[in-house]
């Protein structure tokens, strides 16, 4: 291979490299916890979040976006791994995760109870 080309392609490789970071940070995403619920930050949009499974490795929590047709074809889920946060942040979002489980088990049960004749 000509030096010529390889040139080139180091060039194409550099050059792919800093538009993927480019793109990478420009699409950060962090995770904020309130009184309302936990958020998927994501530039200026905040997607709320609805946790699906806790466990010790990882959370996997529905995004909930604005479009709802969207969301009822298409779901957008995301997942959140335990060496992604401190061990301080991910007891607690995995907490508040897991008393949104049950929360939701809860009020699911109850409205698809039978009822007595």
């Amino acid at each position: 291979m000509p030096a010529v080309w390889r040139a080139f392609l180091l060039c194409g490789v550099v050059i792919v490299s800093l538009l993927g970071l480019i793109y990478t940070h420009r699409r950060a995403k962090y995770i904020t916890l309130n009184e309302q619920g936990a958020f998927l930050c994501q530039g200026e949009a905040y997607d709320p979040l609805i946790f699906v499974r806790a466990n010790a490795i990882q959370l996997i929590a529905k995004r909930k976006r604005s479009v709802r047709v969207v969301d009822c074809v298409w779901p957008a889920y995301q997942v959140i791994y335990r060496d992604s946060l401190g061990a301080q942040e991910y007891a607690v979002l995995r907490s508040f995760a897991a008393q949104q489980i049950l929360l939701g088990r809860h009020d699911n049960a109850k409205t698809s109870s039978y009822v007595d004749r």
